[in-house]
């Protein structure tokens, strides 16, 4: 989760492209919200999670300038109390889909929000469907094996360079789980199109 930029020689970085799947979960929560309120919970502060969340924000606003986005860092990623109050919090102002990126805080928060009537969620790093069947949207899905052989192959054909190279969507690095009919077709159309223009850069999802 880098932002080194390099040495211009020989010494360079890889990274997640994470404004994709931060403009995408809020893009989601925005077209499946009935509330008009949704929500992202990330663990830390790092830089690559400020640009999800700032994403998420633009994502959410670009799809519907009405729905109202709700954020927070937890700084931590294993505090299950504290992540799940901070997500029963965000629903008991009216928040109905949470996307949700904190690895074992975050399951907690999601299956406590799942529980309460009319709740959605987007799981992330791997299909967390099983958490809570029917509640789960999708999630964010993330390849890092695919992520170091990209960089892999660079350093092979003699192409590795000293700065920070960024991947996703494109280069499959990212990708997102099955909506297990938890989106209408109207719905999944949509979505589709805005994340073929991500992916095609027709979106700018740059920080």
């Amino acid at each position: 989760m880098t932002t080194y930029p390099g040495n211009n020689k020989n010494l360079g970085a890889v990274a997640f492209r994470s404004g994709e799947v931060g403009y995408l979960t809020g893009a989601l929560a925005a077209i499946k919200t009935k509330t008009q309120k949704v929500g992202y919970i990330v663990g830390a502060a790092y830089p690559v999670y400020k640009e999800e969340e700032a994403l998420f924000r633009r994502g959410v606003k670009a799809t519907n300038p009405s729905v109202q986005a709700s954020t927070a860092f937890l700084e931590t990623w294993t505090d299950t109390v504290k992540a799940t109050k901070v997500a029963l919090d965000m629903v008991a102002t009216g928040v109905d889909v949470l996307a949700v990126n904190a690895d074992e805080a975050g399951i907690a928060a999601l299956k406590a929000v799942t529980q309460k009537p009319g709740v959605a969620v987007i799981g992330w790093a791997k299909d967390q469907s099983a958490l809570a069947p029917g509640k789960v949207v999708t999630s964010v899905l993330q390849d890092i094996p695919n992520l170091v052989l990209n960089a892999a192959v660079l350093t092979q054909q003699g192409r590795w360079e000293g700065r920070l190279y960024k991947f996703g969507l494109k280069e499959k690095i990212y990708d997102f789980a099955p909506f297990h009919e938890t989106l209408t077709a109207s719905e999944e159309t949509a979505f589709k199109t805005i994340r073929e223009a991500v992916t095609t850069g027709k979106i700018d999802v740059s920080p």
